[in-house]
């Protein structure tokens, strides 16, 4: 700007209004120091400022940082951010990001702010990640409903991206009865043909292979069925409800919606498109409750809870019926550490009941080797008493104090007789 042929450099007062003070003042500093502070707050900020100065490691810099805050929320304007500032590399990751989360990124405020033509762009592509194409329909009509005057003329165009034959039979029955839709006739033309195309067959997945072939429509690749794995909540210092999928194919994880509850000790089931989390524990009880996640939807949703709450269960799939295993029931635990603090509590006093009988032992008969056998046995008695506290160990802890003050007050009765007679 300075330095080149510009209008600035031959002017003796240059008004900067791109820029506020506090940022042309962290470039300013850069420019002595090379270091600068980049956060979620100043990112673009300082991008746009150093694409204005044309500093390159200052626009890298941002790229890197913006990079790797991409989420579904924020994906979109990042993309329409780097275009307008020309930062190739950063707007293909967004874009890429974008495709990659699609059914969670027409969820987001930002998606409302696209523009039809962008819309386009992404409906139209092989390379968006649905599990369905009735996730791209909604997409749309979600958009359309937002500025209903006027983006209403657009949807004729929106909807010849959409696989509307690869979309289920009964939810183009539900469509064509839409008022949006009847109401136009290029839609219900569409609608209507894409009923025209699919056969009436029970099979689902028959259906869409032959009414693909017959009528060259393609679905996404990211609508057929492929593996994955799930790994849903556990522990990490505290519990955590992240869950997290891994996709075989393309060798990488990808966070999903987190568990409604903080719970551990569940149970987790499959079924059709979709996870069934049973029981737990929620903050110090166990519960009842039912969780039921939707792959195509990428949603939970709260079912009706088990008849009695459950924990440490096993849950499996049958049929399309999910069959809980008892493990722990509510009132069962109660019982069970009820009775090991009732055991714990009686380890203890049978404990230093024998720690004491022992210390008047020693000191009666204060022979070469009574302090050596206090030694051991104190040190035995401590050991009983402090995995006593463990509700695992209770049971077992009762047992050995019992038996050692058994057999220690029947060795101090066979002294003591000894000394009177």
């Amino acid at each position: 700007m300075f330095t080149s042929d510009l209008r600035e450099s031959r002017e003796a007062r240059v008004c900067i209004s791109e820029v506020s003070p506090w940022t042309l003042k962290r470039v300013i500093e850069y420019a002595y120091s090379g270091r600068i502070a980049i956060t979620d707050e100043n990112a673009q900020e300082l991008l746009a400022a150093g694409s204005l100065f044309e500093y390159p490691d200052i626009v890298g810099a941002c790229c890197e940082f913006l990079r790797r805050q991409l989420d579904h929320n924020n994906c979109l304007g990042i993309e329409r951010f780097a275009q307008v500032h020309s930062c190739k590399e950063l707007q293909t990751d967004a874009h890429k990001y974008t495709l990659e989360n699609f059914s969670m990124v027409v969820k987001s405020d930002e998606f409302l702010e696209l523009s039809p033509e962008r819309l386009l762009i992404y409906i139209s592509s092989d390379l968006i990640d649905v599990r369905k194409e009735e996730i791209v329909y909604d997409a749309v009509i979600r958009w359309v409903r937002y500025d209903l005057d006027d983006r209403s003329r657009h949807l004729t165009s929106l909807l010849q991206q959409v696989r509307l034959p690869i979309v289920e039979l009964s939810y183009l029955r539900e469509i064509e009865a839409d008022p949006l839709i009847y109401n136009q006739p290029d839609c219900l033309d569409l609608i209507r043909e894409a009923q025209v195309q699919h056969e009436s067959v029970s099979n689902q997945q028959g259906k869409r292979r032959r009414s693909m072939q017959n009528n060259n429509v393609h679905p996404r690749p990211s609508t057929v069925a492929k593996e994955a794995l799930v790994v849903v909540g556990g522990l990490n210092n505290y519990i955590t409800r992240s869950v997290e999928m891994y996709d075989l194919q393309k060798d990488r994880w990808t966070n999903l919606p987190d568990i409604p509850q903080p719970i551990s000790q569940y149970s987790v089931a499959m079924l059709t498109n979709a996870l069934i989390v049973s029981g737990g524990i929620c903050d110090g009880h166990i519960v009842d409750t039912v969780w039921r996640f939707d792959a195509l939807k990428l949603e939970w949703k709260n079912m009706q809870p088990m008849l009695r709450p459950r924990a440490r269960h096993a849950s499996t799939s049958i049929n399309d019926y999910v069959v809980v295993f008892a493990k722990i029931l509510s009132v069962t635990l109660s019982a069970c550490l009820s009775l090991s603090f009732f055991l714990s509590f009686f380890s203890f006093v049978l404990s230093f009941s024998s720690f004491f009988t022992f210390f008047l032992f020693c000191f009666f008969f204060p022979f070469v080797h009574s302090f050596f056998l206090f030694f051991v046995f104190s040190s035995v008695l401590y050991f009983f008493f402090f995995l006593s506290f463990f509700p695992f160990f209770s049971f077992l802890c009762f047992f050995l104090s019992f038996i050692l003050s058994f057999f220690l007050f029947l060795f101090f009765s066979f002294l003591f007789v000894l000394t009177k007679s």
